[in-house]
Order: C-alpha cells, then sequence, then structure tokens
C-alpha cells in the first residue's frame, strides 16, 4: 500500500538526485520531500526526525563520520549508501553494520540514477509496512544482533589487510595476546591470531585467494591448559564475485576438546562430566567388580590410590550383613527383570571403618553392543543415620533424665551432708592448728565437688532441664576464666585468647556457658598429652540470603562464633561421626564418663546454635561454636550498693534457714554465724510460719530449701513475699533450678538460687549479693 507523501534526508549533493529523480518517483506514485544537509552536525540534529522515511548519504566527503553518527542516534533508520568504487571499504563497514542498501556508482551517470531509484522504490515500499516495523526489518535485526549480542570474537579484514571492524570479545582475546587494545585501521601486527604473524599474513593471503576454512589455535597464554580456539575464515564478495575482505569468526572450543580428552570410547559419551560430579559414582561390570568410578567415589571409601578399586568387587567393601542384597539387586539389573533399585547399606572404608550408604543403581545399555552395565549414584547418609540413632537415644535418655531428676536431688542432699559436715570439721580443725587434717577435708570437698559436677552433666539430659537464660558478654566471660583455664591446662599447653573486637552479646543458661568452656577445655588438654598449644578465637558473623555462609547449613542471620583449636592427636572419622554421642568416650576405662562433649552439644542445640569440628588424625581439633547473637542489653551486676542492702549489713542481718535436713541446716548456720549473721532455724513450712509470726520484723532473708515434708519451700516464699516484700529470698536444693522458674508472674521467678551442696563460699556469697541487691534477683 502506497503512501501520499514520503520524506527523504539527503547528506550530501548527490549528482543523481536532481528534478527528473524526483519527477520519476512522483510519476510512479512514490511522492517525495527532500529535506537536504551539507555538515554532520546539522544531520545529527536533522535524523531525530520521526517522520524521516529513508536516509541518503553520498559518503564522498563525509565518510566513516557519517557511520558513526548513524550508529549513536539511529542505527536501525533506513539508509542507502552512494559511493565511488574507492569507498568499498566504508561500504563493507556500513553493510557489517546492518546498513545494507548501497550504490557503488560506475562510469554511466543514467545507470547510477537507476540503481539509486531501485533500491529507493524497497525502501518507500518497505515504509507501508506495520508502524512496529517502520526503522527495522527481521533480516537487519538478526543481522545487528550476530555481531553485537555474541560473545565469541570477530573480525573484518579489508584487502588491504586492515582492521575494519572487530566486536568486543575480539577486542578482549587481542588484548590478553598482545597486551593492547587494537584500533580500526590497524594492521595485523596488533591482531593477529597464529603462533607468527607471518602465519597469519598466510592466512589472510588463503582467504583472499577464494578459500573458506578453519584453524585451530590453542593460546597456551590464556590458562594453565591453554585456550582452543577454532578461526573460520570467509571471503567477502561483491555481487561481482569480487573479494573485497575477508571475515574471521572465532569460537571457543575449549570445553569440547576437554571433554574429547575424556572419552575413551563411544559408549563413554554418557561420563561426559563423569569426574566432575561431587555424587560419588561408580561403574559396576556384569561380574559385579568396579570397572570405573570418580573421585568422589575414592574419596567416599577412603582410598589414596586411584587405582585401588580397578577390577575390585563391589561386594568387598560392602557390609557382609547387606552383601547379599546388595549383590541380588544387582543381578536383578544385569537379567533385565528390573530397571533400577534405590537402597540404603552399609559399606566399610578402605581403613574398616563403617558408612552408611544410599545407592541408586540404573542400567547402561552400549549402544555399540558391548556388555549390560551399571550405574551406581551413592550417598554417604551415615550423618542421617547416627542422627536417627541419637534421636532414639535421646528418647531412652529423656526416660533416665527423668529418674535423674530426682535421684539428683537426693544424691546432692546427700553430697550437701558431707560437705557441710567436712567444712565445719575444717573450720574447728584449723582454729586449733591442726592443719595438716584440715587439708585432708579439703579432698573430701574436691571429691564433692567433682561428683556435683557430675550431677550437674546428668541433669544436662533432662527434658525439663531448662535453666533460667542471662545474656552475657562471651569476651568478658573468656577473660574472667583465662587464669582458672590455664590452670586446668596445667604446664606444657599454652592458651592463646584472641577477641573479636565487637562481639554481641548472647543468652545462654546459667553456668552451661561454664559448661561448655570448660568441657572444650578439658577435652582439648586430654588430646595433648606432650603439651601443645589451645587458641580460642571469637568473631562477629552476619550474612543474608544472598551471601555465602561459612557452613552449608548455617542459616543466614547475626551469629556470636566461638573457635577453640588444639594442636592435639586429632579425630579419624570414625570418631568425629560419634562425638557426641552420650557415654561415648576414647579414653580409658575409669578416666571419662562421656558426657563432656554429649553436654556442649546439648547446650548449643538448646541454643538453637550448631556446632562443628575440623580434625584429622595428627592435625589437631577445632570445634567451631555458631550462637545466634542477642538483641538485649546486658544483664545488670547485681549488686547495686544500696544504702538498705548496706545499712543490713552494717547490722548483723538475721537469716532464717528453711530446711528438712538437718546435717544440711547445722552447718550452713555454723557458715553463716562464723560470717557474722544471726540465724533462726526452721525444720518444715509449719516451724518457718512460727518463726515469722515471732520474727518478722528482724528477719532479712529467708534461705529456702524447695522440697519440704509439710509443703513447697516456693509457695512458702511467695506468700512471705506478699506479706513482706522486703524479705529477700534464697532457693537452695538439689534439684535443676528450673523447678523454681515456673508461672512468669510469680515473684519467685526473679530471686536467687544456690544449688546443693553448696559451699561455704557459694552460701555466704549468695547471701551477701541478696543483702547488697537491696531487691530480690
Amino acid at each position: 500500500m502506497r503512501r501520499s507523501k514520503y520524506k527523504a534526508l539527503v547528506l550530501g549533493e548527490p549528482q543523481e538526485i536532481d528534478d527528473d529523480f524526483c519527477r520519476t518517483l512522483s510519476e510512479e506514485r512514490y511522492p517525495i520531500e527532500l529535506v537536504r544537509v551539507h555538515e554532520i552536525s546539522d544531520f545529527r540534529e536533522a535524523i531525530e526526525d520521526p517522520d524521516i522515511d529513508v536516509v541518503i548519504v553520498d559518503i564522498v566527503p563525509y565518510g566513516l563520520d557519517v557511520l558513526k553518527v548513524m550508529m549513536e542516534s539511529a542505527p536501525m533508520r533506513r539508509v542507502i549508501m552512494l559511493g565511488d568504487a574507492e569507498n568499498v571499504d566504508v561500504i563493507l563497514e556500513s553493510k557489517r553494520l546492518g546498513l545494507q542498501l548501497s550504490v557503488v556508482r560506475v562510469e554511466d551517470p543514467q545507470a547510477n540514477k537507476d540503481l539509486l531509484l531501485v533500491e529507493l522504490r524497497n525502501v518507500l515500499e518497505q515504509s507501508a509496512e506495520p508502524p512496529s516495523m517502520k526503522y527495522i526489518t527481521a533480516a537487519s535485526l538478526m543481522r545487528y544482533a550476530q555481531f553485537y549480542n555474541v560473545h565469541q570474537p570477530f573480525f573484518i579484514v579489508d584487502r588491504h589487510h586492515r582492521l575494519l571492524y572487530i566486536n568486543q570479545a575480539g577486542v578482549n582475546l587481542t588484548e590478553s595476546l598482545h597486551d593492547r587494545s587494537p584500533q580500526l585501521g590497524d594492521s595485523p601486527p596488533t591482531f593477529y591470531l597464529d603462533d607468527t604473524l607471518e602465519e597469519f599474513e598466510g592466512h589472510l593471503g588463503q582467504a583472499f585467494r577464494g578459500e573458506e576454512f578453519e584453524v585451530e589455535h590453542i593460546f597456551a597464554s590464556l590458562g594453565e591448559q591453554g585456550q582452543h580456539m577454532r578461526a573460520l575464515y570467509q571471503p567477502v564478495r561483491t555481487k561481482e564475485k569480487k573479494i573485497i575482505g575477508v571475515t574471521i569468526a572465532c569460537k571457543d572450543v575449549g570445553p569440547l576438546r576437554l571433554a574429547e580428552d575424556r572419552l575413551e570410547h563411544v559408549g563413554q559419551a554418557l561420563w561426559k562430566y563423569f569426574e566432575l560430579v561431587p555424587l560419588p559414582l561408580v561403574v559396576i561390570s556384569k561380574d559385579l567388580c568396579v570397572e570405573r568410578w570418580n573421585p568422589a567415589f575414592q574419596e567416599l571409601l577412603g582410598f589414596e590410590d586411584a587405582h585401588a578399586l580397578a577390577g575390585e568387587e563391589l561386594g568387598k567393601f560392602v557390609h557382609p550383613d547387606d552383601r547379599e542384597s546388595v549383590c541380588e539387586a544387582l543381578n536383578h539389573l544385569f537379567s533385565g527383570e528390573k530397571d533400577y533399585f534405590l537402597q540404603e547399606k552399609r559399606y566399610f572404608t578402605e581403613q574398616g571403618a563403617p558408612l552408611w550408604v544410599s545407592q541408586n543403581g540404573f542400567v547402561i545399555d552400549d549402544d555399540v553392543g558391548q556388555e549390560r552395565r551399571v550405574l551406581l549414584i551413592a550417598v554417604d547418609v551415615t550423618g542421617r543415620k547416627l542422627a536417627e540413632a541419637r534421636a532414639e537415644q535421646t528418647q531412652h535418655l529423656n526416660a533416665v533424665g527423668e529418674l535423674a531428676s530426682g535421684v539428683a536431688h537426693d544424691f546432692n542432699n546427700i553430697l550437701a551432708v558431707i560437705s557441710g559436715i567436712s567444712q565445719v570439721l575444717n573450720l574447728k580443725l584449723t582454729d586449733k592448728g591442726e592443719h595438716e587434717f584440715a587439708g585432708e577435708l579439703e579432698k573430701i570437698d574436691q571429691a564433692i565437688q567433682r561428683a556435683n559436677s557430675l550431677t550437674k552433666q546428668l541433669m544436662t539430659f533432662s527434658p525439663k532441664e531448662d535453666s533460667e537464660q542471662e545474656v552475657i558478654d562471651l569476651n568478658a566471660h573468656l577473660r574472667g576464666i583465662r587464669r582458672l583455664l590455664i590452670d586446668v591446662l596445667g604446664e606444657g599447653i599454652e592458651l592463646d585468647i584472641d577477641l573479636a573486637s565487637r562481639l554481641s552479646p548472647i543468652e545462654i543458661g546459667k553456668g552451661q556457658i561454664d559448661q561448655i568452656t570448660m568441657n572444650l577445655t578439658v577435652n582439648a588438654r586430654d588430646a595433648m598429652p606432650d603439651g601443645g598449644r589451645l587458641r580460642i578465637v571469637t568473631a562477629q558473623v552476619k550474612f543474608g540470603p544472598r551471601e555465602s555462609p561459612p557452613r552449608l547449613d548455617l542459616p543466614p542471620g547475626d551469629w556470636v562464633a566461638l573457635h577453640v583449636s588444639d594442636t592435639g592427636v586429632g579425630m579419624s572419622r570414625e570418631t568425629r561421626q560419634r562425638l557426641f554421642e552420650p557415654f561415648f568416650t576414647t579414653k580409658d576405662p575409669g578416666k571419662g564418663t562421656g558426657l563432656g562433649l554429649a553436654t556442649v552439644y546439648r547446650v548449643v542445640t538448646q541454643m538453637h546454635g550448631k556446632i562443628y569440628v575440623d580434625s584429622k588424625p595428627g592435625e589437631g581439633t577445632t570445634f567451631t561454636i555458631y550462637v545466634p547473637a542477642s538483641e538485649k542489653e546486658l544483664d545488670a551486676v547485681a549488686f547495686d550498693g544500696s544504702k538498705n542492702g548496706a545499712a543490713r549489713e552494717a547490722r548483723h542481718a538475721c537469716i532464717l534457714i528453711l530446711e528438712d535436713e538437718e546435717h544440711i541446716r547445722k552447718p550452713y548456720r555454723v557458715f553463716l554465724e562464723r560470717a557474722g549473721y544471726r540465724v533462726i532455724e526452721a525444720a518444715n513450712v509449719a516451724a518457718a510460719h512460727a518463726a515469722i509470726a515471732e520474727y518478722a520484723q528482724e528477719i532479712d532473708l529467708l534461705l529456702a530449701d524447695i522440697v519440704l515434708p509439710d509443703g513447697s519451700g516456693v509457695e512458702f516464699a511467695t506468700s512471705i513475699h506478699h506479706q513482706f516484700p522486703r524479705i529477700e529470698i534464697v532457693f537452695m536444693s538439689g534439684y535443676a533450678p528450673d523447678l523454681i522458674y515456673g508461672d512468669p508472674g510469680e515473684p519467685a521467678r526473679m530471686l536467687q538460687f544456690l544449688p546443693k551442696p553448696a559451699t561455704r563460699q557459694a552460701l555466704i556469697a549468695a547471701v551477701r549479693s541478696s543483702l547488697a541487691s537491696g531487691r530480690a534477683r
């Protein structure tokens, strides 16, 4: 469909465009309006007119400058280039850029006008296409994208061997080869692709003689393995078959060459990336022997020798109890009865360590007539199996924990009796100057403390054990126990503590941070019998969902990290797999309970943290713990120096002891009286009520056991708190402290707790702390 009017932008004064030219178009129903410009600046402005249907450019004298303006301002406009034979390089470049229409002048002026009329008619016919196609055709768009969007190097060389065009991929390649950026018009020394300039010139000459061919290069300077590049040389011909240039299209064939190197025969096409797959893969022959495997499978079974698996029977590595079922499943595949199987079976590593493997087997049919084979894809599920076993064991431990919760109370009461009497005797012997016997009694106290520590570890596994959380500064805690850690490590072991300059606080149960640090320290000490170095490092770790985590299963968030590294004997893979099992220990009988690291694991998981172990035999061990950072403020110190507390301390505060065990109550009375306090005793709740009724105005602090023969110490303390809020309260018990922290609304939830058995120093410190606070904590 023709239009009533067309518009053409003309740059220069083409001799072909005269009055007869425009009259001829009008007679053919192509009325056209000419907009003439003579300067590049005017051309740049005029080409922005959206009503322009076609651009006619006389190359003389504008040359490549016109092409630059076109590509910057209107790369998809229809353009007809007019030029003489000596301008063929510019015309060739215009074609490469997608400006396909051109007229090369000949000696006959009329022939030139006729050629221009033909090209212009074609353009004006296309102007009747829908608006979306006004400035672009599918063919020109594909040509444009062919060079600009391709990621492979592309070059055009003119008949003088000058660089007429190069895309960005070509620039990158030549910069890597020659350490400089090529420029249009450069000669071959700046962009040649062969090993030598002479070879490149020879290939160009071969192409200009009309040959189309490929050359493969290996650019060793671009990588350790070299980069394989295939270059296709193609002559560029005019309509008269004259060669006016050469294109060089490159293609990176490195991956293809690497893959071909791995293919040993036709059937191996399936294994193109066999060696690179991270999952363990193994090919089994019909005699159930290992034919081929990848490094991941070799690592799974712990083999260092790459050839050790060749020809071995697969059953050799399978647990005897599972060997028959594995062989049976493989035979079903070879016989054609089944196409695949999925099973979980036990294997052995080369070192004899057991592991669980989930394996999926399926048949490989060879296209060249070789025997059928089976491909096994194996996944190490030992960790999951151990976790399932650990979960089952945890259920048993929870039952034990229920029993331990009750037994520990009675056991701690017995320890409290022994401890109290021992400390009283120690004081009396010291007063009499019998220091030798007093020293022997200190050994009893030390044994009591070890027994008490063991009951605390047992209580960790109680399902009810969930101690009150406190907000602490991990750095401050480590500074405070540095001296203690040095004493625990003993001579010959160097301690290095590296604390982060900024560290968020963490929330953890009271006393649990001590369980973590002390158990890891003791474990490190035992791993370094000949001395060594223990390094403790803290760090702030924060990353988002799109960032790489330090550990694959660590969720995004803000974490506080604790790294504990030793230079000890290290651990085997088998030991690491069972490391956190309760009662598992590698120590000699009588030298370890197997609860230390199990306690650490339980505490960390209760905090919603993660713990990781990195260790190899002879290379030491590193425990890494990640704990969620807390946004809460650090807990304030219990001592506020209130005048009220100081006043009560100055007038010898009166303390009511509510404890049914006389052998505990009496020593505690002795300790407190020797510290300057007045003491009133009550063996049960009834006696305590009587004491309150008589001495309520004098009593400053209630030291109450939780479980009593005629009632609850918590209920009694709560009632006293409502009646006499000035009376401070300290609970004591052999039970876990969570038993007194029930309803969050109870006032007792904020009171102090003294675990039994308590030393004289711990008892007095708890009393003084509560009295000095002026308020129960």
